[in-house]
């Protein structure tokens, strides 16, 4: 737990928010406040002086989760519906039973995200998962628009907001039209729905990253006269030590043990989602229309009533799946849907016989890249063959070579043997004569010496 400042902005365009412990150290005034103090006035808490707008931010704390029973659900200002029998947006709807069957719920996700509902402030996301689940499960809602016009906010709530979002598109079709901003914390949840509409040409998204602030005034508090004193205990000794660090100016422990895990979280809850989107995007930026559609962070542009009308004809869409005897599983056909709704907003904004065109184009461009494509894959196989032709050619060449070789070698040795014969033959005769030569001598020395054989 963060004692003196709420780290409201890890994920929050706003720069900055208070806690009770920061009020009690540094606005002692609004110290007493928040404490009831007598500063001119009561500060009555009984329901009968209450506002009629605090009494049902109040109430709304009670309510319902989806297949409860009981009495339809109450809600402020944040709530719109779409009324199939007057074909307008009802723009004052307290409970979803004052709208007909087939009404689409549109949710409002304004302003600043906060976890738990604010004292006289937005309404918190427990409160709008609430909300929620309570469209899902009421029969005459046959859809949402979860309408958006929010920087960001808290972490905490965050991550728990978009799956259930991610769960009631799986009931009931759930898309996002971008009222102005859906950014930061807010994208995250927006990323959950199966389509985000951007509400015209200067509608923003983006800022998918994480980010702390806070205003350090202990300086100015002691020029004052105050003085902090914060104290751990002995066995707590790493106890907000990323914060005070961050205090002395070494940003790197809050940045490692605290930004980074919730960014890489962030950051893959998004892709999961929506596997498309530029890696550009990643680095916190903010995109107007145009290049939120070019990069994947969107996909398409419209009206409420083009929202609105996108649920409606996913629902008629999944309601006939249902009723089929197909194969197809429920989940393939809201993928088909959704590619058929995308084309149809599509075909809608650039006019069906341009569209046509420039499908028959595209079409025509994928048969030239395909038939390229083969010609290259034979032409690669062809080559291959003939490398292994030749390289078993080459093995064969070497392998007679080693044999004639061998063969010279053997007949080199059979001449140089009868070489050796001939040679040997030469000699032997040349000693016989020799032999005989002084044989006929010594018989003639001893005929001289009268000595007989």
């Amino acid at each position: 737990m963060i004692q003196n400042f709420q780290l409201l902005s890890s994920i929050f365009r706003q720069p900055w928010a208070i806690s009770p412990e920061f009020a009690q150290s540094y606005f002692p005034l609004i110290s007493r406040l928040a404490e009831g103090a007598d500063m001119g006035g009561d500060m009555d808490l009984d329901m009968d002086r209450k506002t009629e707008h605090e009494k049902e931010i109040i109430a709304s704390q009670n309510l319902p989760m989806a297949g409860s029973g009981g009495e339809s659900e109450e809600f402020d200002w944040w709530l719109r519906g779409y009324n199939p029998k007057t074909g307008r947006v009802q723009t004052k709807v307290n409970r979803f039973s004052d709208l007909p069957d087939g009404s689409v719920a549109i949710i409002r996700n304004v302003g600043a995200m906060m976890k738990a509902d604010q004292w006289c402030g937005p309404m918190g996301s427990e409160t709008k998962e609430r909300i929620l689940m309570s469209a899902v499960g009421s029969d005459n809602i046959v859809g949402i628009v979860w309408e958006c016009d929010s920087g960001g906010g808290m972490v905490a709530g965050t991550e728990s907001l978009a799956g259930t979002l991610e769960y009631a598109d799986k009931i009931k079709p759930t898309i996002t039209f971008v009222n102005g901003m859906t950014c930061s914390a807010c994208y995250w949840t927006a990323s959950k729905t199966r389509h985000i509409m951007m509400g015209g040409k200067t509608s923003e998204v983006g800022s998918i990253g994480t980010m702390i602030s806070w205003w350090d005034m202990q300086g100015y508090y002691e020029e004052q006269g105050y003085k902090l004193h914060t104290i751990r205990a002995s066995k707590s000794t790493d106890k907000n030590e990323d914060f005070y660090q961050a205090q002395k100016g070494n940003y790197e422990p809050i940045i490692k043990e605290t930004l980074d895990p919730i960014n890489e979280e962030f950051h893959a809850s998004v892709k999961a989602s929506r596997p498309g989107i530029d890696k550009d995007c990643f680095s916190g930026k903010v995109y107007f229309t145009a290049k939120a559609l070019e990069n994947g962070l969107a996909d398409s542009e419209g009206t409420l009533q083009d929202a609105i009308d996108f649920v409606l004809a996913e629902a008629e869409n999944k309601t006939g799946s249902n009723s089929s005897n197909d194969n197809e599983t429920e989940m393939s056909t809201e993928k088909k849907s959704l590619k058929q709704s995308v084309a149809d907003a599509v075909a809608s904004a650039l006019g069906a016989d341009d569209m046509a065109s420039k499908v028959t184009a595209l079409e025509g461009e994928r048969d030239s890249a395909q038939a390229s494509l083969a010609t290259a894959e034979k032409e690669r196989d062809d080559a291959q063959t003939a490398k292994t032709k030749a390289e078993g050619d080459l093995a064969t060449a070497k392998t007679r070579i080693s044999e004639l070789e061998a063969e010279v070698t053997r007949l080199g040795g059979l001449t140089n043997t009868n070489k050796d014969r001939v040679q040997n033959k030469n000699t032997e005769t040349e000693n016989e004569e020799d032999q005989s030569g002084i044989n006929a001598q010594i018989k003639a020395m001893r005929q001289e010496q009268g000595i007989e054989d």
